[in-house]
């Protein structure tokens, strides 16, 4: 059997005091289990993303994650993983840290030239900026991700949503003509 690695013994200490629903222990065992490592740090993602209020959870989950998307040279996984770690940090409003995660996860987008994960950290990044008040570079990524975005009907809804963004970013910088422009 699988050492488990001490942080998430912790956790699952935690867990059993509290019912947790199938899917969890459900990917609790997958992680657990004797598959493939890229397998399993799917299994963490999955996990980082239940837990994505439950800080230490989630960044417990996310290392592990990490680890063995490292060991299985899984650079989407990466890139996941540490997208994900940037929401967890935006939602402790922990800004900073959610911008280093997001710069982590732009390394693998970048590196596998995904035009669709370049776009959706570019707009997460926008997004955090704006919640630090930094309209200018808020638009600036948004921008970006506007970029990336294809024309495919799958990304129709994202580029809408990515326009509805910057016309709120405009109007926190109380430019509403311009806004206006983005929520037409």
């Amino acid at each position: 059997p699988r050492r488990r690695p001490h942080h998430l013994e912790q956790l699952e200490g935690r867990a059993a005091a509290q019912p947790a629903p199938a899917l969890v222990d459900s990917l609790l065992e997958r992680a657990q289990s004797d598959i493939h490592d890229s397998l399993r740090s799917e299994a963490y993602l999955y996990l980082v993303f239940h837990h994505r209020t439950d800080k230490e959870a989630a960044l417990a989950y996310a290392q592990e994650g990490i680890r063995l998307a490292r060991k299985a040279n899984a650079p989407r996984m990466l890139f996941n993983i540490y997208n994900q770690i940037g929401v967890v940090h935006d939602l402790k409003s922990e800004y900073a840290k959610a911008l280093d995660a997001y710069a982590n996860a732009l390394e693998f987008a970048q590196q596998m030239r995904r035009e669709d994960m370049l776009a959706m950290v570019h707009t997460n990044m926008g997004l955090t900026y704006s919640n630090l008040g930094a309209s200018d570079k808020a638009l600036e990524h948004l921008f970006e991700a506007l970029n990336h975005y294809s024309d495919s009907t799958k990304s129709v809804s994202y580029r809408a949503s990515t326009y509805n963004n910057i016309g709120i970013v405009y109007s926190y910088k109380r430019e509403s003509k311009i806004a206006r422009e983005y929520f037409e």
